[in-house]
């Protein structure tokens, strides 16, 4: 008898591709982004960050209108998939990191923010992947793993980029993003979006 897989989760984890000009983009964050100070928040080994600490988050860049305009629909897809209400999408906050050669993020997550993501500006090879901690985690720490570096079971699940790649997935999902190791930076947006439900007016 053939049996079949049957997901009683959904997926958590999203990945897309944007084949939009970048280099605006990349520019303004660098220009951003540069002036901060090292080591501040989840970074380390020199990454900076904007995060909660921009006038203009990059969601309000023009250098990335029709970034969002793409990035809509595919939104809205992860959020029918995890099967959630039917709410307007609104951006909470959004911030850009840039590491160069040695830096990377501990781990963290984006509670309370319903939905998480991040695009990869400039992405260049051997510049580290974000890791995925497996919220199952403690269900399948008693049995008998394999113990495979990056497998199924494994605690952390990594998430191979190129520049373009957008990654989506829930705001309470912990992670963590590899060292850089290129002589490059590795320049990534990342944004928070919550289901709101608007009032109307009385």
């Amino acid at each position: 008898m053939s049996a079949g897989a049957i997901s009683i989760i959904p997926n958590l984890v999203y990945k897309f591709h944007y084949d939009g000009d970048l280099a605006p983009a990349v520019s303004r964050a660098i220009k951003d982004t540069c002036v901060h100070p090292s080591n501040v928040g989840s970074m380390r080994g020199g990454g900076k960050t904007t995060a909660n600490h921009t006038k203009n988050p990059p969601h309000t860049w023009q250098e990335l209108e029709s970034f969002f305009d793409w990035l809509d629909p595919h939104m809205k897809e992860v959020w029918n998939e995890w099967d959630m209400a039917d709410l307007p999408l609104i951006p909470e906050n959004s911030w850009t990191n840039i590491e160069a050669k040695g830096g990377f993020v501990v781990e963290h997550d984006h509670s309370p923010s319903h939905m998480s993501m991040a695009i990869y500006l400039q992405k260049p090879e051997n510049s580290g992947d974000i890791e995925f901690r497996n919220p199952l985690q403690v269900n399948w720490s008693h049995m008998p793993r394999k113990f495979i570096d990056g497998d199924k079971h494994d605690y952390f699940q990594p998430v191979t980029a190129t520049t373009g790649d957008v990654v989506i997935f829930p705001g309470w999902l912990s992670h963590r993003v590899q060292p850089n190791q290129s002589d490059d930076i590795r320049v990534v947006m990342s944004i928070n979006i919550n289901g709101v439900r608007i009032r109307n007016s009385v």
